[in-house]
C-alpha cells in the first residue's frame, strides 16, 4: 500500500513538473493561438511564481519540483533579459555630434496642462515626438512650434494622431497608411555623416486574432521600409506589446534594430517594487550603426511615466 502511494506521489510530482515546464516554455515559444499571445505579458509574474514555488517545494523536500521551478525561473529570466538591449552599459563617451529624442504621450500625464507643457519642453530635445495627438492638444502643438524649426503634425480624433518636431530641417516626410493607422517617417541630417530617418508608430491593444494579424502585417510593412532605407533609423513605438512578445522579437531580427532599454526598469526614477511587474510598452529602437549614450523615462510630478528620452550617436570607429 505504501509503495503504491509513493508511486502515485511520484507520478503527481512528474505531472506537476511537466505542467510547470510547459507553461514556462509557452512564453518563449508561444503556440499560434490567441490566448497565449494575450498572456505573454505575464511572463514576469510567472517567473516570480516559479521562484516562490521552488522555495515552497524546497521546504516540502520535493527535489524534482524544486529543480524544475528554479530551472523555469532561470530560463525565463534569461529570456526576458535578452528581450531588451544586451549591452550592460551605455556608450562610454557622449560625443558632441549626437541627437536627442523625446518620445511622449501627453495624455498620460496626471498633472495640470501647464505642468505637462513645462515637463515636455524641460528636456530640450533635438527631436520631440508626440503620440495620441487629438484636437484638445492643438494648443500644445502651437506652443511647441516656437521651439522647433521643422515639424509635421497629424491631428486626429482617434488615438492615432502623431507629431514630430525637429530642430533640424526635414529632408523628406513620408506616411504609411495615412487613412487608418498612420506611421510618420521624417528624414533629417545632423551632419553630412549622420543622416537619420525618424519614424513613429502606435497601436491599440490587440484583442482579437484579426487585430494581431493586422499588427503583424503593419510590422512587416515597417520592417520593409526600414530595411530598404540606407540611412540610420530611430523608430519610436508604442505598440502595446511587451518587449518579449514574438511579434517584437521577429521585428527586431528583421530590422536589426536594438532596444534602448537594457532591462525592465531601465531609465525609471521610481523605487516601488511593484513597478518590476509592469512591462513597458513604449520603446525607442535604433540602428546598429548608432549607440545610445543616455536613456531615461520621463515622469510627471506624481511619478507617472509619460514617455522616454534618449541620446544617440554614431559608433566610434575602432
Amino acid at each position: 500500500m505504501e509503495t503504491r502511494t509513493n508511486i502515485n506521489m511520484n507520478n503527481v510530482q512528474w505531472g506537476l513538473a511537466i505542467i510547470i515546464l510547459l507553461i514556462s516554455l509557452s512564453f518563449i515559444f508561444p503556440p499560434e493561438y490567441l490566448v497565449t499571445l494575450q498572456v505573454s505579458r505575464y511572463a514576469i509574474h510567472w517567473m516570480f511564481i516559479c521562484l516562490v514555488m521552488g522555495i515552497i517545494f524546497m521546504f516540502m523536500n520535493h527535489e524534482k519540483l524544486l529543480f524544475i521551478s528554479f530551472f523555469s525561473a532561470g530560463i525565463l529570466a534569461l529570456f526576458l533579459l535578452y528581450s531588451y538591449n544586451s549591452s550592460i552599459n551605455l556608450a562610454n563617451k557622449a560625443l558632441k555630434d549626437s541627437i536627442s529624442i523625446e518620445f511622449v504621450n501627453p495624455s498620460l500625464s496626471t498633472v495640470d496642462l501647464d505642468s505637462t507643457y513645462l515637463l515636455i519642453i524641460s528636456e530640450n530635445p533635438d527631436i520631440l515626438i508626440l503620440e495620441e495627438i487629438t484636437p484638445e492638444w492643438k494648443w500644445l502643438t502651437e506652443e511647441l512650434k516656437k521651439f522647433f524649426s521643422s515639424y509635421v503634425i497629424l491631428n486626429r480624433v482617434d488615438p492615432y494622431g502623431k507629431a514630430i518636431f525637429s530642430k533640424f530641417a526635414f529632408n523628406r516626410i513620408d506616411t504609411l497608411d495615412p487613412i487608418n493607422n498612420p506611421v510618420i517617417i521624417a528624414n533629417t541630417s545632423l551632419m553630412d555623416s549622420m543622416k537619420v530617418q525618424i519614424s513613429v508608430a502606435n497601436s491599440l491593444p490587440a484583442v482579437t486574432r484579426k487585430d494581431i494579424q493586422k499588427l503583424n502585417d503593419r510590422l512587416i510593412e515597417i520592417s520593409n521600409m526600414i530595411s530598404n532605407s540606407s540611412t540610420h533609423h530611430l523608430f519610436n513605438a508604442n505598440l502595446n506589446l511587451v518587449p518579449w512578445d514574438k511579434l517584437i522579437r521577429d521585428f527586431k531580427i528583421n530590422t536589426k534594430l536594438s532596444s534602448s532599454r537594457r532591462d525592465q526598469s531601465d531609465g525609471s526614477t521610481g523605487s516601488q517594487i511593484w513597478k518590476v511587474l509592469n512591462a513597458p510598452m513604449n520603446e525607442i529602437y535604433y540602428s546598429n550603426e548608432l549607440e545610445c549614450s543616455a536613456f531615461k523615462e520621463i515622469t510627471d510630478s506624481k511619478g507617472n511615466s509619460i514617455g522616454l528620452y534618449g541620446r544617440y550617436q554614431l559608433k566610434e570607429k575602432k
